[in-house]
C-alpha cells in the first residue's frame, strides 16, 4: 500500500497545518450555523413569547438587557420576583452589559431589534470561536504532541455543545470562555510564577464570576495549583505568598461583589437559582435516584430533542442521558433530524466519552505530571460533582444541560489524549472514535 497517499501525522509541522485547517473550518461552521439559526432557536430563559408581533416577558435575559438600556442602571427591584415571577435579573451583568451596548449601537443605526438580537447571537458565537483558540493554547501548555494535539483540537472544534452554546441569548458561552482562560493562565503560572500570569488568572476568574456566578467552580482547581506550588517550591515561598495575598484580596471581593450586592439589597442567598413549579412538565423529582444515575432511556438515545410534550418527563430524567443529548442537540436545536442521526450521534458520543474517561482516569492516577493532573482533575470532578448535585437539588429536565459543564469536555479531552499519546493502541482507538463522531457532527450542523 502506498502510504504517501495518506496524511503524515508523524510530522509535527504538518500536524500544525492540519490543526489550523480544523480550527478555521470550525470557525466557519460555527459562524455559518449562527447565521442560519434564528436567535430564538436556543433561547434558554431569554423569555421570548411570540413573533407576531415579537414579544418577550419581563423576567428573561432579553428583559434584563432592555432594563439596562432603559434605566441605565442595574436592577433596583427585587430580582427574585419581577412582576410576581422568578426572573433572570439575579445574574451578574457582564454579558448583559455587552449585549445592551451592542443593541444600542445597532438601534442607533436605524436597524430593528431583530437585527440587534442577531448581532448579539453572532458575538456570542464569536466567544465560542475564541474559546477554541484558547483550547489550542491549553493543549500547547500541556505539551501535547502533534497528533495528540490534532485529535484534541478536532474534538473541541466539532463537539456540537460548543456550537449550540454560541447560539444562546444568555451568559453561558462568555462564562465558559472566561473559565477556559482561567485554566490556561493557571497552567502558564504553574510553569512561570510571574505577576503577569497571576494577575490574568485573577482578571479572568473575576470576569467569569461577574458573568455567571457558577464560574467560581473553577476556583478549587486554581487553589490546588497554588497549594501544590507552595508545598514544592521552598525557595520562592515568600514570592508565592505575596502573590496569594494579592490574588485573595482582589479576586474574592471583586468576584463576590454581585452576589454580595444581591444579598445586601434583596436578601438573596449566594447560591440562589429560581425554581420551576412541581406541576411543570419538566419536573422529575418523583423519579428514583437509581433511574436518574444509571442507564439512559431509549427516548434519550433516539431523539434529537427533549420532547416532554410527547413523552412523560421521566423518559428524560437520566442525568447522563440528558448530558449527552444536550451536548449533541441541546434541547432540540435540530428539530428536523432523523432517528438514525440521533442514534448515531448519541451512541458515538457515549462510546467516545467512555474511551476518553478511561484514559483520563489512567492519566490522573499515574505518578508524574502532578501539576497538570491537579488542574485538570479538579476542574473535571468539581464541575461534574456539582452538576449531579444541582440536578437533584433542582429536579427539572432543564437542570441537566451540558452547557453548564462544557469546560469538563476540554479537561477530559486534554487529560485523556495526554495519556493516550504514550500508548499507541489507545491513541489509535481514540483517533477512530474522534473522527467518526466529528464527521457525524459536521454533517449534522453543516447541512442544518
Amino acid at each position: 500500500m502506498d502510504r504517501s497517499r495518506f496524511p503524515d501525522f508523524s510530522n509535527e509541522k504538518r500536524c500544525q497545518q492540519y490543526i489550523k485547517v480544523i480550527v478555521w473550518f470550525a470557525v466557519f461552521l460555527r459562524s455559518l450555523f449562527a447565521l442560519k439559526a434564528h436567535f430564538s432557536i436556543n433561547a434558554h430563559d431569554a423569555g421570548i413569547l411570540g413573533f407576531s408581533p415579537f414579544t418577550f416577558n419581563d423576567t428573561g435575559h432579553l428583559a434584563y438587557i432592555d432594563h439596562l438600556i432603559k434605566y441605565k442602571s442595574f436592577p433596583v427591584i427585587d430580582i427574585t420576583n419581577v412582576l410576581g415571577e422568578p426572573s433572570q435579573f439575579y445574574h451578574p451583568p457582564v454579558f448583559h452589559m455587552i449585549a445592551a451596548f451592542l443593541k444600542v449601537i445597532v438601534n442607533s443605526l436605524g436597524l430593528s431589534d431583530f437585527v440587534a438580537y442577531e448581532v448579539i447571537q453572532q458575538v456570542n458565537m464569536t466567544f465560542s470561536c475564541v474559546s477554541l483558540f484558547v483550547c489550542v493554547k491549553i493543549f500547547d501548555e500541556l505539551e501535547l504532541s502533534g497528533k495528540g494535539k490534532l485529535i484534541a483540537t478536532m474534538l473541541c472544534a466539532f463537539n456540537p455543545g460548543f456550537i449550540t452554546i454560541g447560539t444562546e441569548m444568555n451568559n453561558d458561552c462568555l462564562m465558559t470562555l472566561f473559565c477556559l482562560l482561567s485554566i490556561l493562565y493557571t497552567l502558564k503560572w504553574m510553569k512561570r510564577q510571574t505577576w503577569k500570569n497571576i494577575i490574568l488568572i485573577m482578571i479572568f476568574l473575576v470576569l467569569g464570576m461577574l458573568t455567571k456566578t457558577s464560574a467560581v467552580l473553577i476556583a478549587p482547581a486554581i487553589g490546588m495549583a497554588f497549594l501544590y506550588k507552595l508545598i514544592t517550591s521552598k525557595d520562592t515561598r515568600i514570592h508565592l505568598i505575596k502573590q496569594y495575598v494579592f490574588f485573595a484580596t482582589t479576586s474574592i471581593p471583586l468576584g463576590l461583589s454581585w452576589v454580595l450586592r444581591n444579598y445586601i439589597r434583596f436578601s438573596v442567598p449566594f447560591n440562589y437559582v429560581p425554581s420551576l413549579e412541581k406541576t411543570d412538565l419538566q419536573y422529575v423529582g418523583n423519579v428514583s435516584a437509581l433511574k436518574r444515575l444509571l442507564l439512559p432511556s431509549i427516548e434519550q438515545l433516539t431523539n434529537s430533542h427533549v420532547d416532554y410534550y410527547r413523552y412523560p418527563s421521566s423518559k428524560f430524567s437520566n442525568i447522563w442521558g440528558q448530558m449527552f443529548q444536550t451536548m449533541n442537540f441541546d434541547e432540540g436545536i435540530l428539530w428536523h433530524s432523523s432517528t438514525a442521526l440521533s442514534v448515531l450521534m448519541n451512541v458515538s458520543s457515549i462510546i467516545l466519552y467512555i474511551v476518553l474517561l478511561v484514559l483520563f482516569i489512567k492519566f490522573l492516577i499515574r505518578k508524574y505530571d502532578t501539576e497538570k493532573r491537579l488542574v485538570l482533575g479538579f476542574t473535571y470532578f468539581t464541575l461534574m460533582i456539582m452538576f449531579v448535585a444541582f440536578a437533584f437539588q433542582y429536579p427539572w429536565v432543564c437542570s441537566m444541560n451540558f452547557r453548564y459543564i462544557a469546560v469538563t469536555w476540554v479537561a477530559l479531552v486534554a487529560g485523556g489524549i495526554k495519556y493516550a499519546e504514550e500508548k499507541t493502541i489507545s491513541l489509535r482507538t481514540v483517533s477512530v472514535c474522534s473522527v467518526v463522531y466529528s464527521c457525524i457532527s459536521v454533517a449534522a450542523y453543516m447541512f442544518f
